[in-house]
Formats: structure tokens, C-alpha cells, sequence
């Protein structure tokens, strides 16, 4: 697993396979959780 410097979960390797996670990192930005990439091709990204 690794973490982000605020202590957010951003790889977990796992024996089906690799999730991935990104946060939003702009300028005028929250950090709020912008994708996620998972096992069996599952993802999501949000605005």
C-alpha cells in the first residue's frame, strides 16, 4: 500500500491485481477523490 502525503490511500497491490487512487490537485483545489482504477477494470472518475 501507499499513501499520500496528507495520509491518503493512493496504491494497494492485491493478489487480483493493482487499485490506484487520485485525488484533485489543482491550484483552487479541495483534494477531494477524482479516480479510481481497480481490479478487473473497474474505475470511476468524478468531477
Amino acid at each position: 500500500m501507499a499513501y499520500d502525503k496528507l495520509g491518503r490511500m493512493v496504491r494497494r497491490d492485491e493478489p487480483e491485481g493493482l487499485t490506484t487512487w487520485e485525488y484533485d490537485s489543482a491550484q483552487n483545489g479541495v483534494g477531494k477523490l477524482i479516480s479510481v482504477q481497480a481490479v478487473a477494470q473497474y474505475g470511476g472518475q468524478w468531477h
